[in-house]
């Protein structure tokens, strides 16, 4: 499914998760792992809209559902990191889930 994550990205996933856990956030990455932004998961959608491409990853405090997949899939973002994922189906986008992070 995708690209395969390296270990740093896998780290850095993991903590993001751990550093959000009951914020009700969500932590925005570019390519290089840099976070664009962390923002409430109310202003998630409007916030990466607005950005205009260039998320590389998405990690949240929460379940992914799939109107955040169908999203992420038509901005390009590789990655969703979730707590746990509602969704069965995946397409283009990579679906982590805490458990898959260690």
């Amino acid at each position: 499914n995708g690209r395969k994550l390296g270990v740093d990205e896998k780290r850095v996933f993991k903590q993001t998760l751990d550093d959000l856990f009951g914020t009700r956030g969500a932590c925005i990455f570019d390519q290089s792992l840099n976070i664009l932004g962390k923002v409430p998961l109310t202003e998630l959608s409007s916030t990466i809209k607005s950005l205009n491409g260039g998320v590389y990853a998405l990690a949240l405090d929460g379940a992914i559902d799939i109107d955040l997949v169908r999203v992420a899939e038509k901005l390009g973002i590789t990655h969703l990191i979730g707590t746990s994922s509602k969704v069965k189906e995946v397409g283009r986008v990579n679906i982590l889930t805490d458990e898959l992070l260690v």
